[in-house]
């Protein structure tokens, strides 16, 4: 319940401030387990993405924000779990896990921090890791702008990648994470959006 009244709210702060206007809204699947990756820039970026995605998402943060005695109970409510960075961590991969096999929606920054320079950096093996090993669907994705309040922001769904598919055709989780941010940053690249 939360999570939707906070939705609505940022909707209603977030989408005149910023101009947001959603592109391929139509391509995030409505049911079963997805990971939508994106690229990230600034600490604005979970809450954008989460208010264009059509239905919940669980989104990954790093751990210290939850010491914080505010911040870390209201994100625990809002469907965000602890990550401790550059670690293989079983109990986020078990959550992980968990999102997906219960066909919810993930929101994953494959970059694994925010670009200093708005550049695409390279993807790290997460996102691929837990959409290959439970079959989810990876949607990617696309948040351009320039964070300054009253101009225009544009969130962009990509494709949707089938990982059935592609673990039939033998793909590798590192090959996976290329097709990723390669499709990340087409969509970053496409001045006609």
């Amino acid at each position: 319940m939360l999570y939707k009244i906070a939705k609505y709210l940022l909707i209603l702060i977030l989408f005149p401030i910023f101009k947001v206007k959603v592109i391929g809204k139509n391509r995030v699947p409505r049911s079963g387990g997805i990971v939508i990756c994106s690229n990230h820039a600034s600490a604005l970026d979970p809450p954008l993405l989460g208010i264009c995605v059509p239905r919940d998402v669980s989104f990954m943060a790093k751990k210290e924000l939850f010491t914080h005695w505010l911040l870390g109970p209201l994100i625990s409510r809002l469907n965000a779990f602890p990550i401790d960075r550059g670690k293989g961590d079983r109990n986020t991969i078990r959550q992980i896990s968990s999102v997906l096999e219960e066909g919810n929606a993930l929101g994953i920054f494959p970059e694994g921090q925010r670009s200093k320079d708005g550049r695409i950096q390279k993807g790290q093996n997460g996102a691929a890791f837990a959409a290959l090993r439970s079959g989810a669907v990876i949607v990617p994705a696309c948040i351009k702008g320039s964070y300054k309040p009253f101009t225009r922001h544009k969130v962009v769904f990509g494709a949707p990648i089938s990982t059935v598919r592609l673990k039939d055709e033998g793909i590798k989780t590192k090959e996976l994470t290329e097709l990723i941010m390669s499709e990340i940053k087409k969509l970053h690249a496409d001045t006609t959006i």
